[in-house]
């Protein structure tokens, strides 16, 4: 299941979400690893980065991956998943390693 999901197609998957999610507020928006998806300088408000969020599980739970990103621990890790597209996609990455790891 997640073995032929590496961090090259879930930055893939998380960049096409962002790209969806931006389409009417920033259509030309071009979107790297840096380009933040929390605070002040992302074009996320606080629904935009929710919607963003279930749309991400949608997408993974499509590619046959049942993984919830919002969890108590993420919401209050000090340094968190959301700050940008790297961050999110080490935290899937992590996460996939994890269920893996765990037999899940």
């Amino acid at each position: 299941m997640t073995d032929n999901f590496g961090r090259k197609k879930i930055k893939d998957l998380v960049i096409g979400a962002l790209k969806d999610n931006l389409r009417n507020k920033k259509p030309d928006i071009r979107i790297d690893d840096l380009t933040p998806l929390f605070g002040a300088k992302s074009y996320l408000d606080s629904m935009g980065i929710m919607g963003l969020i279930v749309d991400i599980e949608t997408r993974l739970n499509d590619e046959g991956i049942d993984i919830t990103l919002i969890s108590e621990k993420s919401l209050s890790d000090a340094k968190s998943p959301f700050k940008n597209v790297s961050t999110l996609v080490d935290f899937i990455a992590g996460s996939l390693e994890k269920k893996k790891a765990s037999g899940s």
